[in-house]
């Protein structure tokens, strides 16, 4: 399998309407590759869109947890809300696999450059 590089990463990002805030993130992110720009996210909200976004996870727990996770951006420092948010993180990335989000990504990649050749 190919590994998704920094730049189609962005593109795919871009193309599939990914929030400012995001994007934002990734470019203060230099030189990180897609692999570590996920596992360096602290934003599961942001995480499980993209699995949604590319079909591994359900697109109602990703409303649920991009709710929960502004409602977190707004808790005050020592709020034990906070650990419940770094523990749904933990749980989340037990479940969605990087490996088949970047298959998942890289197939729907290739599915567009397809279409967009037979349209040429």
């Amino acid at each position: 399998m190919a590994t998704l590089t920094r730049a189609e990463f962005m593109r795919f990002l871009r193309r599939e309407g990914a929030c400012d805030a995001a994007m934002a993130w990734i470019r203060k992110q230099r030189g990180m590759t897609p692999r570590e720009l996920w596992w360096a996210c602290s934003r599961y909200d942001w995480l499980w869109w993209v699995s949604a976004t590319v079909g591994t996870s359900k697109r109602a727990e990703a409303d649920d947890l991009a709710f929960e996770a502004w409602r977190v951006e707004y808790l005050k420092p020592g709020d034990n809300r906070e650990a419940a948010h770094i523990a749904r993180l933990a749980e989340y990335r037990r479940h969605i696999k990087w490996r088949d989000v970047e298959r998942a990504i890289v197939r729907k990649i290739r599915a567009g450059k397809k279409r967009e050749r037979s349209a040429a």
